[in-house]
């Protein structure tokens, strides 16, 4: 059975696509509406982003 992933973005269908460049190929989702890719990575760095930025603004250092 399939898994049917909806885009954080606008909620449209997302597909499992391979991407690839000069020395990398891998697998994220896309948005069949509004084209955002999102993988383990890019999420990971969104959630950290995140993270760090609640941090700064409790006032906890936050390191580089």
């Amino acid at each position: 059975m399939e898994e049917i992933v909806s885009c954080p973005k606008c909620r449209g269908y997302m597909y499992s696509e391979r991407f690839a460049d000069f020395a990398l190929t891998f697998f994220a989702w896309k948005c069949i509406n509004c084209g955002t890719v999102m993988d383990q990575d890019i999420i990971d760095n969104k959630t950290g982003m995140h993270a760090n930025h609640m941090k700064m603004i409790a006032g906890v250092p936050v390191a580089s």
